[in-house]
């Protein structure tokens, strides 16, 4: 997962190197797989996947393709 939902904001994790930037977002639409990200994201930054308590601000990541 990409995004932590709850209700209409969630939470991601903004890639920036090799740390994270714990950011809050607002969600629109959802399915059982997809969420769309209304604001609080570029389109052109990444974020993380992955076990979200393995993650907080500032923590270490490494990047595969």
């Amino acid at each position: 997962a990409a995004v932590q939902v709850s209700g209409p904001i969630g939470v991601v994790y903004v890639v920036h190197g090799t740390t994270v930037e714990r950011r809050a977002v607002k969600l629109g639409a959802s399915s059982s797989d997809q969420v769309t990200v209304l604001s609080g994201l570029n389109p052109a930054e990444r974020v993380a996947v992955g076990d979200f308590a393995r993650l907080k601000d500032g923590v270490r990541v490494r990047i595969e393709n």
